[in-house]
């Protein structure tokens, strides 16, 4: 073993980059969730969701669903979001972060007559708390 402990480095890089790519899967979906509970997209200007008109207002009411959250009517959609995470292999670096729910992409995006309420979005902010993630994973390869 050399001096510097580079056996020990190569050893603790194996066993990282596996890490890093679980634990950016797992923060990136966490700001995924976090938006769209908070009815926010999350950057350096916080960009509140459009509110829902009146007349969708009162339609959703009638149906049931009262005063629930904007998107949030059957939950499907945030259940999509939440197990979002899917795996292709034992390996964390060939899993994917997928939503899948054939309608969520309207949502995020907006339609003609629809207004975009974007919950699935690479910020500024999300780019900061990956890459805090990564630091903090490098930084175990030294210990």
């Amino acid at each position: 073993m050399s001096k510097f402990g580079f056996d020990k480095i190569l050893k603790n890089w194996d066993k990282t980059k596996e890490e890093i790519a679980k634990e950016l899967l797992v923060v990136t979906k966490e700001y995924f969730v976090k938006n769209f509970k908070s009815q926010n997209t999350k950057d350096t200007m916080n960009e509140a969701w459009s509110p829902l008109s009146e007349q969708y207002k009162k339609q959703k009411s009638k149906a049931g669903y009262g005063n629930k959250p904007t998107l949030q009517r059957t939950g499907k959609l945030l259940s999509a979001l939440m197990n979002s995470i899917k795996t292709g292999s034992s390996k964390w670096s060939d899993c994917k972060l997928v939503v899948s729910n054939e309608y969520g992409i309207f949502h995020n995006k907006g339609t003609n007559k629809m207004p975009r309420r974007t919950f699935v979005l690479h910020t500024t902010l999300l780019e900061k708390v990956q890459i805090d993630s990564i630091y903090k994973q490098l930084n175990k390869i030294f210990k």
